[in-house]
């Protein structure tokens, strides 16, 4: 019984491949149920895309690449998103500096990562602050300034003047927990 259902399956496969018209399939039209017309099956013909013959664009002479256009840097656009980064520092800074007067080293960790996140964006978009200066936004790092690096490591951390948001009564114990903690976020 299995060999006849497998022998039923093959069969109706072959006549299926059979009457399907791949040229109706490259212009997106099935033509798989429709009956064949009395002359034959219609002879299909494949175009390799070499011998597709394309006009250039006009203006463009043929064999030359097209110019490609210069988009003018949106200034306000830049404006925003270098806004917004130090926006964002300032809101990361004021809660990691609430943590880390709370004595809360597990709070302090995550939202020195929080800054550390926005302090590689910024870094990575205007390194030493000069488009921030050009585009006279308000959390500019001050002239002769660049931003401040990102505190990854107790080093960095110690060196950074992020680590002014310290209370003064803290140890070094309690800055390698930040330090730890912020790494661990990281990893998430």
């Amino acid at each position: 019984m299995r060999h006849d259902k497998t022998s039923n399956l093959r069969e109706r496969l072959r006549r299926g491949v059979s009457n399907f018209d791949f040229d109706a399939l490259i212009k997106g039209v099935s033509n798989i149920d429709e009956p064949e017309p009395a002359d034959g099956p219609a002879e299909v013909t494949v175009v390799s895309p070499t011998h597709v013959a394309c006009a250039a664009p006009s203006g463009v002479i043929e064999g030359d690449a097209p110019p490609i256009a210069q988009a003018p840097a949106d200034a306000e656009g830049l404006r925003a998103a270098v806004m917004t980064l130090g926006d964002r520092l300032l809101q990361e800074a004021g809660k990691l500096a609430h943590a880390l007067i709370s004595h809360d080293a597990a709070e302090g960790g995550y939202y020195l990562f929080r800054v550390n996140q926005v302090l590689d964006l910024l870094n990575a978009v205007d390194p030493r602050g000069d488009l921030a200066r050009s585009l006279k936004t308000p959390v500019a790092p001050p002239a002769g300034h660049t931003w401040p690096r990102a505190a990854w490591s107790f080093y960095e951390f110690a060196e950074s003047p992020i680590s002014g948001l310290l209370p003064g009564d803290a140890d070094d114990a309690f800055c390698a927990a930040v330090v730890a903690e912020a790494t661990c976020s990281a990893e998430m």
